[in-house]
């Protein structure tokens, strides 16, 4: 899958590069929480983070890089209000597997469950993908892993759900033929010892493959990011769509995202399933939201510009990224406020700011110092 292993190698150059922080404060913040991490900010490539429902523990997954490129994927839990770090692995990667792209994790009160994708070989248009979950217990025992079975030339993870009963997966599906190929969304369900429920349900009528954004809400699934009809001309472009489906295969919406001539982009879909679209150029940055109803709102468009942005995340009332400006080699974090499209600098987080993350009450920042050792910064999502 070309698209999928080309996005992943380009996301983890940008993410190593390294750097010194942002700039002026929101008046009102408060010092957040701090603590030290054993990693290096300098070759770990931060793929997500999720908090648990209380908000006292996260799971950090990403890759560690070594100075040939070649990456080990990890996963790491900490305790956010003893600041300590409560496991560490390193996951060996599957049999027929050469890189294991890890996509998401969830932090349940007896489970911590892992979703990846992994590529069975380096060379990006002659490998196939194979999407993975893994459960481990509390204390970073595994319970167990399997893999998806649904059957396409490639299956790749987007998002999942956790319930009681176990989780809900969704992906895409991507099969090649002579000329054209064929595009599928699926939905999987699994308990928690990750066995499948029944079969997995395709949506044949195109699918969202990265970079993306996807969240299961309540009976539905947001997702928005690169989109391909069901079937397309081999190498042919995708369009930046959004929409909502329903979890049982229901279609409810699509919305085309507006078009605004960035050089990078990420995407963020909010806890009410509103959908944004944020980019950088040289010269502006554009924010873009379209409602839960699909209704698309005009993109609102700042002067000031950057060359990357490396995350995402919605927080609180507002948006905060991970930015890489033009010139030199750091990082800033910025606030972004959704009615104007304007961005803050965010001065609290010391260092280089690699990443950010947040859930309804809290949010996360994983910075490192001009040395890579490796913080994680937590604070109330009004905070920030």
């Amino acid at each position: 899958m070309n698209r999928t292993l080309h996005t992943f190698v380009a996301c983890a150059a940008v993410l190593g590069a390294a750097g010194a922080a942002a700039y002026a404060p929101a008046a009102t913040a408060a010092a957040p929480g701090k603590m030290a991490l054993p990693l290096n900010g300098k070759n770990f490539f931060t793929a997500g983070m999720a908090f648990s429902s209380k908000g006292d523990r996260i799971c950090l997954i990403g890759t560690d890089f070594d100075a040939m490129g070649n990456g080990k994927p990890r996963v790491l839990l900490v305790d956010r209000e003893r600041k300590t770090t409560l496991w560490d692995k390193q996951l060996p990667l599957p049999d027929g597997i050469v890189s294991l792209n890890l996509a998401e994790c969830a932090v349940e009160d007896d489970r911590v469950y892992l979703l990846a994708n992994g590529f069975t070989r380096h060379t990006p248009d002659l490998t196939s993908i194979h999407a993975y979950l893994y459960a481990f217990a509390p204390g970073g025992e595994q319970i167990a892993t399997t893999r998806l079975d649904v059957r396409s030339d490639d299956q790749f993870a987007h998002t999942m759900r956790a319930t009681p009963e176990g989780l809900t997966v969704s992906g895409f599906v991507k099969d090649v033929g002579d000329k054209d190929e064929h595009y599928a969304m699926f939905t999987a369900s699994f308990d928690t010892h990750l066995h499948a429920q029944g079969t997995a349900s395709l949506r044949k009528n195109g699918a969202y493959t990265t970079p993306y954004a996807a969240r299961f809400i309540d009976d539905s699934l947001y997702v928005t990011g690169t989109f391909f009809p069901a079937s397309i001309p081999k190498d042919s472009p995708g369009k930046l769509m959004a929409s909502r489906l329903k979890t049982n295969g229901a279609y409810v919406w699509s919305s085309a995202v507006p078009q605004t001539g960035d050089n990078t982009r990420r995407f963020a879909i909010g806890p009410d399933g509103t959908s944004y679209t944020f980019g950088v150029g040289q010269d502006s940055t554009s924010l873009s939201l379209i409602a839960p109803n699909g209704q698309v709102r005009t993109p609102l468009t700042q002067q000031g510009g950057y060359c990357s942005v490396n995350a995402l995340a919605h927080y609180g009332h507002g948006l905060a990224a991970v930015v890489t400006p033009c010139t030199g080699k750091t990082h800033q974090l910025v606030a972004i406020d959704p009615t104007s499209g304007a961005l803050t600098g965010v001065k609290t987080i010391p260092g280089d700011p690699l990443y950010v993350s947040a859930n309804a009450s809290s949010w996360s920042v994983l910075a490192s110092d001009a040395n890579g050792k490796t913080y994680l910064y937590t604070g109330s999502a009004g905070d920030l």
